[in-house]
């Protein structure tokens, strides 16, 4: 493994915040670290918006006394965790009227991420904060959902409109290549709605099969009303590929959802079973290595030892990123990002299947990259754009590393 870089005073504040917050552990330790008189308060909650943690941090530090938090900070900690308590107040009304809704249509839900996350893992809704309600349907129910969510005011993500107007094919490419519908927004109290049919769609570096979700979901009580979310281990595996997808530069908040994942009865058999059934182990086994950095989650070796990737394939990933807590804190994907999506994926079939996806994606990913219609006349121009740009991409970070070791010799 690559030497931890060590963290800045504030990155270790934010770290230990976030991990104790709901444990109140290690509190000698924060205070020294708090007592640091050259400590830049303002980067501490900048980065705490930017990680998707500032209420945790409210929660660990608004009891610590003897003038050790900032008066000015705690205060803007404050409005950050009631504003995110009365947004979430706000999304979980709306999931009743969406609840209620489908259980009349006799559409089945499973709750993802933020929307079962807050009420399940956190002991408090107003310290996860959340951008969207996620639900799981049946694929069969995609009709049918269309029709019900249209009835309760939702209509598409404006953002999406100038593609529409364009006469764009945004269905198309949704069914395509995102596990979910186009996302759809609701004016009266700006909620924005993803619904899945999937975990994952096909076209991403690595795919969960939806075979057994289902069955393996539990029942949950969330807002009065009585619905499903994922088993934990399903959830973990999950938030593992969720967070590979993002080549682990996913915000702090992703990474404490894991943590809290691990502190229910994870079987954790069952996720080494899951992992190795969905050619899953090389993106599970890397994530729970960060999260192991950043939070110090235990593992039990069993499940590390069943996970861990071949020797050179560990030597070539750590070739292209560290494995320390600065990727998170960076908040930036690698340079190395198509190598790392390369060596995230277990099977060489695999690899073979998303590299030939990565360099001739189907016209309906085409027209919304390039927000053009592909035509006869045009097509050979984008795909040639297209390569080029791949070509640059997966070139640049070993010319980097070539010009950074050139300057060093030099040096």
């Amino acid at each position: 493994m690559n030497s931890q870089k060590p963290n800045s005073v504030e990155e270790e504040v934010l770290l230990r915040c976030t991990r104790n917050a709901l444990k109140q552990t290690d509190r000698g330790e924060l205070k020294e670290l708090l007592s640091n008189e050259n400590l830049r308060w303002t980067l501490i909650l900048k980065q705490a918006n930017k990680q998707g943690v500032a209420p945790l941090l409210y929660q660990s530090l608004k009891d610590i006394k003897g003038g050790l938090v900032s008066a000015e900070a705690l205060g803007d900690l404050k409005k950050i965790y009631y504003a995110t308590l009365a947004r979430n107040i706000a999304f979980y009304s709306e999931l009743e009227k969406i609840l209620d809704s489908f259980a009349r249509k006799g559409i089945e839900v499973i709750l993802l991420k933020g929307a079962a996350f807050a009420t399940t893992l956190y002991p408090d809704i107003g310290l996860r904060p959340m951008k969207d309600l996620d639900i799981l349907i049946h694929k069969s129910n995609l009709e049918k959902t269309k029709k019900a969510v249209a009835s309760l005011g939702y209509s598409l993500d404006p953002s999406l409109l100038s593609l529409i107007k364009k006469d764009l094919p945004v269905e198309e490419y949704y069914l395509l290549h995102h596990p979910h519908l186009p996302p759809y927004y609701k004016e009266k109290g700006r909620i924005f709605l993803e619904v899945h049919w999937a975990l994952t769609s096909r076209t991403m570096p690595f795919n969960i099969e939806t075979s057994g979700l289902w069955e393996r979901s539990v029942e949950a009580e969330i807002s009065g009303r009585k619905t499903r979310i994922l088993s934990p281990e399903d959830s973990l595996v999950y938030m593992c590929t969720h967070i590979a997808r993002h080549r682990f530069s996913a915000g702090l908040r992703e990474y404490h959802d894991l943590l809290m994942l691990t502190r229910r009865a994870v079987q954790w058999n069952q996720v080494a079973d899951m992992a190795c059934e969905n050619n899953l182990k090389t993106p599970v086994y890397y994530a729970l290595l960060y999260s192991k950095q950043l939070f110090k989650i235990k593992i039990p070796s069993e499940c590390v030892n069943r996970l861990k990737p071949s020797p050179v394939r560990e030597i070539l990933f750590k070739s292209l990123t560290d494995i320390d807590t600065s990727r998170v804190f960076a908040n930036s994907e690698s340079d190395a990002g198509l190598l790392i999506d390369l060596l995230l994926i277990d099977r060489p079939v695999d690899q073979i299947r998303f590299l030939v996806g990565k360099i001739l994606p189907p016209t309906p990913w085409m027209s919304i990259k390039y927000r053009a219609q592909m035509t006869k006349a045009n097509i050979v121009f984008y795909y040639l754009r297209r390569i080029g740009y791949l070509a640059v991409a997966a070139l640049r970070y070993p010319l980097l590393r070539l010009i950074e070791r050139f300057s060093r010799k030099r040096g």
